[in-house]
Formats: structure tokens, C-alpha cells, sequence
């Protein structure tokens, strides 16, 4: 799951997480930043957040953007476990910032 929220100004922050139902070798969150182009999100920048022998992770960043754009967020989630590994994405809402 991923959310963002807009605080005005052209400050945003982005947050997501990943929960596997036991301890897993490895697991992680990477968080990116898209903006509309007009026809497609494109990524703006990404963020990795990662653990091992663990069933949750989490991560947030604030960030200055430019005014007058679409945002929203992406989150890639993944854990690895006996060597099986398990992906998915998620997205937010999306936001003008004004």
C-alpha cells in the first residue's frame, strides 16, 4: 500500500509499506514519485526501503516539487523466503499541487 499527501507549496510526502503474514529472509518497499505527463506517469525519482528476517516494512519521503503538475505515488513491494520470491505493485491517489 502507498499514500501521499499534499501540505501545500509544493511539498508533498510520500509513504508505503509492505507486510508479509510471517518473518521472511528479506523484504522491501521501494517508493517512486510520478508525475503526469499529459498521456503517462513517468517516474520521477525512487526510494528503496529493505529489511532482513523481518514481516514489515516501511518508508517515507518528503519532498519539494514543482507547482502545477499531477503526482501520485507507486509502491513495488517484494520478499524473498527459501529462495521463492513474491512481488506487487501498488498505487495512490493522485494530486494537483497548486
Amino acid at each position: 500500500m502507498c499514500d501521499i499527501n499534499y501540505a501545500g507549496d509544493g511539498y508533498l510526502n510520500i509513504t508505503g509499506f509492505t507486510q508479509a503474514r510471517q518473518t521472511v529472509d528479506y523484504i522491501m518497499v521501494r517508493l517512486y514519485l510520478q508525475r503526469w505527463d499529459g498521456s503517462n506517469w513517468v517516474d520521477m525519482a525512487s526510494w528503496p526501503f529493505e529489511r532482513y528476517a523481518g514481516s514489515y516494512v516501511a518508508g517515507a519521503k518528503d519532498l519539494q516539487v514543482t507547482k502545477g503538475y499531477y503526482y501520485r505515488a507507486k509502491a513495488a513491494h517484494g520478499l524473498t523466503e527459501n529462495g521463492y520470491n513474491e512481488s506487487a505493485s501498488s498505487y495512490s491517489g493522485y494530486i494537483y499541487t497548486n
